[in-house]
């Protein structure tokens, strides 16, 4: 079983990493990217996509080609598998290259739910 912890991250938020020190200024603006794509993927299942593969592709497009994209994975945290859809919580798994430095980074995201007419009579009771 895998224990799954908060990601502590620099100001800006690149995942902090003793590899970090070896970027160049240059490196460290395009490495933003890869928080990025999970933001964007994070948004996109926000937004109701449930195929992993949208979810991916949307993931790879926010890196742009700021970094070079050598996985972008969308996993369910138990298993490490690829879902068929997304109806639950994911872990979304990047790795990217800023010119030499490899770069990894994670985010658990969940689906939001829409209210339930039961849980709309709740609230409103």
């Amino acid at each position: 079983r895998i224990a799954a912890l908060p990601t502590v991250r620099e100001a800006d938020g690149l995942a902090l990493s003793s590899r970090n020190r070896r970027l160049s200024a240059d490196e460290r603006r395009r490495a933003l990217a890869v928080p990025r794509s999970l933001a964007a993927a994070a948004a996109a299942i926000d937004s109701g996509a449930d195929d992993p593969a949208d979810v991916e592709r949307a993931g790879r497009r926010a890196a742009g080609g700021d970094v070079d994209v050598e996985y972008f994975a969308v996993v369910d945290p138990e298993t490490l598998l690829t879902p068929e859809r997304i109806g639950g919580q994911v872990l979304l798994a990047v790795a990217a290259r800023a010119g030499a430095v490899r770069l990894i980074d994670n985010r658990l995201v969940a689906p939001r739910r829409a209210p339930t007419s039961a849980s709309i009579a709740e609230e409103t009771a």
